[in-house]
């Protein structure tokens, strides 16, 4: 009886050295295709004080992020006007 405890043991010690050393690891990953991280912004509700007072409240807001890299054609008058800022605004920022 202990001896088949012992060459059981053996096997699954083999077994397991084989799946974590010896086995290649894929180097693709196959989780990627089904995965995609999105960025949710919970929206937040009014905070008012014990008597009905607001301490704070929303105000929407959106952020634009211009990668340069990403960008082909850049026409600072087509977004200065799309953004409703002035050129000199926009090339500070």
């Amino acid at each position: 009886m202990p001896v088949i405890i012992i060459i059981s043991g053996i096997i699954f010690i083999a077994r397991l050295f084989y799946l974590q050393v010896m086995q290649p690891v894929p180097t693709k990953d196959f989780n990627a295709p089904g995965i995609k991280a999105v960025q949710i912004n919970p929206t937040r509700g009014n905070i008012y004080d014990r008597n009905g007072k607001i301490l704070v409240s929303n105000k929407i807001s959106y952020d634009l992020q211009i990668i340069p890299s990403e960008v082909k054609a850049f026409d600072t008058l087509q977004v200065c006007k799309i953004l409703n800022i002035s050129k000199k605004s926009l090339i500070t920022k």
